[in-house]
């Protein structure tokens, strides 16, 4: 898929719904929601679906830096005044960080960085607490998916 196809799946009313119809979740689940200003449709559309289904809604994104952004979602809402929980990347609002020699456009998008981080952060307390509470028998690490192991174990 090429970025203007993935431009517009973000942006098209309803396709949020019919991603959520593809699962089946329980008043007990939560969902952690990335996106980095929090104003396009198919993100606002699933956080929408999940409050309604009674889900716990997470976000991950640049809430500070996108205050004042205009959301394109007709409820006239952002994925922040949605969200049960936000937790702010800090990440600037022009993503890109990179500046190349001799070009306009920068590179490095900081929101990826952020948003491993922050999984990561939030992923190893929970763990902790989950093995200090007995209820966390085994952690599923699959490296056959991870490329960079990949690359690594096959140098």
């Amino acid at each position: 898929m090429g970025i203007h196809q993935f431009l517009f799946l973000e942006r098209a009313e309803c396709h949020g719904n019919a991603i959520m119809k593809s699962y089946n979740f329980s008043d007990k689940d939560c969902i952690w929601i990335f996106s980095h200003t929090g104003i396009n449709n198919v993100n606002i559309d699933v956080a929408l679906k999940a409050k309604e289904l009674g889900l716990k809604v997470i976000t991950y994104g640049s809430a500070a830096e996108a205050k004042g952004k205009v959301t394109r979602h007709p409820s006239g809402k952002t994925l922040f005044d949605i969200a049960g929980v936000v937790v702010d990347s800090c990440v600037p609002v022009v993503d890109a960080s990179v500046v190349l020699k001799n070009h306009q456009d920068k590179v490095v998008p900081l929101s990826t960085l952020g948003f491993v981080t922050l999984v990561w952060m939030t992923i190893t307390p929970v763990a902790e607490i989950l093995v200090d509470r007995e209820e966390l028998s085994y952690i599923y690490i699959h490296l056959i998916m991870c490329p960079a192991i990949q690359l690594l174990t096959n140098v």
